[in-house]
């Protein structure tokens, strides 16, 4: 077959795949026969194509060096011009690289190109670049948000740009919750993240040891235990009316990026356990007890970060204990005042009778004559003055009572 030479044509900048036998501008040529006739002549062709899947013979010109090729050009920094042939067959395929912009005969088309952002289907921003431009990660704009999805564009990587270019935004919606490995016998699992997070994200979840005394827990005696709940007084802290009585489980959770500073925790307690305290600590920092609430079987509480420690801690209520003691120490009180008063009226008594004792003894010195005015009273000699206990109409007195002088 004769085939008339091809004036000066450009191939429209495209993608391409094929099995075998894949070109810019032609497939294969067709064999020269002996007399001459029947041959393809290729000749001033610009050419800007992209194979992408091809098993054997490729080129930006053509997948086969049959037939006739003459001043034909290409744009690629990677194709050979005619099924691995490249500038070392000069006249047939020419390569331009990145200097074909600056060619006066190339078609515009290779020339300029176009970068298009697209989110459902409306484009949020376009470009132009020049052939092997590179797009900076800070030209690139954000994507529009969609409620309950994620987005992201399908491609981020804008360097070393050769085509025309279209940036799709991807819309996935949110998984709500990432759970755990680790389940109870119920096959519920032990921890539940809410988040917006996507398929194919995980969380770690790792048992770690039990550290006890970081929470004053005391095992061994009663007064070990009571050690231990006295404990916070070293810290200047009061014994809370709610003791903590045992370490259960303690977790680190690493938490897959889902662009969220704080994230809902649920935790489901062994055994149906609902009297407890949560204990959290970033970091490797304290632990700090967090605020909890329920839902269903589960506890939830807030955390912050992309990985936390968190200990759940069953408490026992004291109060009980507390009211024990204060009626102990209440009856023993009573026991002291009741002592106190009896101890007190006894000495009460004993000073009334020491008292009395004393009055009556300076009644009696009163009552006897003082020394040397003794007077013996007896009927011949009876006394000159007046009697302190005159007896009734008589002056006749008994021996050993004073006279008045």
């Amino acid at each position: 077959m004769n085939t008339s030479p091809s004036s000066r044509r450009a191939s429209t900048p495209a993608t391409l795949s094929g099995k075998k036998y894949v070109g810019g501008i032609v497939g294969s040529g067709v064999q020269e026969n002996v007399d001459g006739s029947g041959s393809t002549s290729v000749r001033w062709n610009y050419s800007l194509v992209d194979i992408t899947d091809c098993q054997q013979y490729q080129g930006a010109i053509s997948g086969s060096d049959t037939g006739t090729f003459e001043h034909n050009y290409y744009v690629s920094d990677d194709l050979p011009g005619i099924n691995r042939q490249g500038l070392r067959r000069t006249g047939r395929a020419h390569q331009l690289f990145s200097a074909a912009r600056t060619q006066p005969d190339l078609p515009e088309s290779m020339k300029s190109f176009t970068l298009t952002f697209v989110a459902d289907d409306k484009t949020v921003l376009s470009r132009t670049f020049n052939y092997g431009d590179s797009i900076d990660e800070s030209d690139i704009p954000e994507p529009p948000a969609k409620s309950g999805c994620h987005v992201h564009w399908d491609r981020t990587d804008l360097t070393n740009l050769h085509f025309d270019t279209v940036v799709t935004a991807v819309y996935e919606a949110y998984t709500p919750g990432l759970a755990s490995e680790q389940t109870r016998e119920s096959g519920q699992a032990v921890i539940l993240v809410e988040g917006n997070y996507n398929d194919g994200d995980a969380i770690t979840v790792t048992a770690q040891p039990l550290t006890p005394a970081a929470f004053d827990v005391q095992s061994g005696t009663v007064l070990d235990r009571v050690k231990g709940y006295f404990a916070c007084l070293s810290r200047g802290e009061m014994p809370s009316m709610v003791a903590n009585a045992e370490v259960l489980e303690q977790w680190r959770v690493d938490l897959a990026d889902d662009g969220q500073n704080t994230h809902t925790m649920r935790y489901l307690p062994p055994d149906g356990q609902k009297e407890l305290r949560i204990y959290t600590r970033e970091d490797g920092g304290s632990w700090q007890e967090t605020g909890c609430d329920t839902m269903g079987s589960y506890l939830t509480f807030t955390t912050s970060g992309d990985s936390v420690e968190f200990a759940a801690v069953r408490t026992l209520d004291v109060w009980g204990i507390w009211l024990g003691v204060l009626a102990v120490l209440a009856v023993l009180i009573l026991i002291i005042v009741l002592l106190v008063h009896r101890h007190k009226r006894k000495a009460r008594r004993r000073a009334g009778s020491a008292g009395a004792q004393r009055e009556r003894r300076l009644a009696g010195r009163a009552d006897r004559p003082r020394r040397g005015r003794q007077c013996v009273h007896s009927r011949r000699s009876p006394c000159q003055g007046r009697c302190s206990r005159p007896r009734s109409g008589r002056r006749s007195h008994s021996g050993g009572c004073a006279c008045v002088r």
